[in-house]
């Protein structure tokens, strides 16, 4: 099968205009590594959000419209039939429960001997979301620094140690830098821990 390149336009539900990605993944691509690609790009990646005490609980479910197979996780994104404007969620449901909304909105063929420079953000807003929170608390946070007419959270530890995090700072060069590195992360602790995936078709 040809392979293609599909760019996703990724939205964080509840921050549509604060914070969001638009990432070329390879059509080789399962819909698992997609859901650790969400992760890396939005800096998913703290202790807090993966331990095993904070998943042990969490179930695997998928939900699309007249599913044909009982497994998504490994499925190849050019074996679900995606096509440009093609629209559905994930759900990560580990220490609290974040919803992306994702768009196709291209779809390419890969340039021969390409594959190995994807994934890769195109383009990027807001900064990943603050490790230190539930999302209740990073509700909190955000709404507390948006009438403010603020941008920074300041964290104290209880060991003196202060995290200073501002929603608005985003690096792409960074971004893309640490992708596949995080991306790895993500799944040695994925493939080690019951961490909850949820698809749906819109």
């Amino acid at each position: 099968m040809i392979k293609k390149i599909y760019k996703f336009l990724i939205l964080l539900r509840g921050f549509d205009d604060y914070f969001y990605r638009e990432v070329d993944v390879s059509s080789d691509c399962t819909l698992s590594e997609l859901y650790y690609i969400i992760l890396s790009s939005f800096d998913m990646i703290s202790d807090k959000d993966f331990s095993k005490s904070k998943c042990e609980y969490c179930s695997t479910k998928c939900n699309f419209v007249n599913p044909k197979t009982k497994s998504f996780d490994n499925l190849p994104l050019k074996k679900i039939g995606l096509g440009l404007g093609s629209r559905f969620q994930m759900i990560c449901n580990c220490n609290g429960t974040y919803i992306f909304d994702l768009q196709v909105d291209d779809c390419k063929l890969m340039p021969l001997g390409k594959s190995k420079d994807y994934p890769k953000i195109i383009y990027g807003k807001g900064k990943g979301i603050f490790p230190y929170a539930t999302p209740e608390e990073f509700q909190k946070y955000f709404d507390s620094l948006k009438e403010k007419g603020e941008s920074e959270i300041k964290c104290s530890f209880s060991n003196g140690d202060l995290v200073i995090w501002d929603y608005k700072d985003y690096d792409l060069e960074a971004d893309n830098s640490r992708l596949k590195r995080n991306i790895e992360y993500l799944k040695n602790i994925c493939l080690h821990r019951d961490v909850s995936l949820f698809l749906n078709w819109k």
